[in-house]
């Protein structure tokens, strides 16, 4: 049984969901157990458009609240409803664009993260409702980098500034899990 799965949270993302799906149509999907796209109450047809879009053998599984909950009760709800057989989730917003081979070099660096290993993160292009693309790095020969979860790695991602995206990583969800999720009052940026 596969082990991954895509999240896709969105909100009022019809100017944008179109490329975020393609973007994910592009890659193998053969590890991905399915994608979901958990919608905070889009009122700009934004469910539509991602299932008129969806064309794979990997099933588009929707959540649409009713009403916006906020980015990260949309996620943490999302993430706790995952079944219990996923290993590793991935998070794609909807309004960025996954590169070409992200999903098979991001299972690459997932085959080498030992058990400690909580998350995965990579780059990816932004999306913006006019049409115009802010890309992100594009480093190829830049070496993969192991951030241990120590007290001195903490000091200095405060220091320095946040190193980890949430667009575009990959979250094991027992990890997630036993963290409790994002917390919902701190104002997280998701970019």
């Amino acid at each position: 049984m596969r082990a991954h799965a895509v999240l896709v949270p969105s909100y009022n993302s019809a100017a944008t969901v179109r490329e975020t799906l393609e973007s994910l149509l592009a890659q193998d999907l053969s590890a991905v157990d399915a994608v979901y796209l958990a919608d905070d109450g889009s009122s700009d047809g934004t469910v539509g458009i991602a299932r008129g879009v969806w064309q794979s053998a990997t099933p588009l599984i929707v959540t649409a609240h009713q009403h916006n909950q906020g980015q990260w009760r949309n996620v943490n709800t999302a993430m706790q409803k995952m079944p219990g057989h996923l290993q590793w989730v991935h998070i794609l917003h909807s309004d960025d664009i996954a590169r070409p081979q992200w999903l098979r070099e991001m299972g690459q660096q997932i085959n080498r993260a030992g058990q400690r290993v909580a998350s995965v993160c990579s780059s990816w292009d932004n999306l913006n409702a006019d049409g115009s693309i802010e890309t992100g790095e594009n480093e190829p020969d830049k070496p993969v980098v192991h951030i241990d979860g120590s007290s001195e790695s903490v000091r200095s991602t405060l220091h320095q500034g946040c190193w980890w995206h949430i667009s575009g990583c990959a979250i094991r969800l027992a990890a997630f899990r036993d963290v409790g999720g994002f917390v919902e009052k701190y104002p997280q940026s998701s970019d």
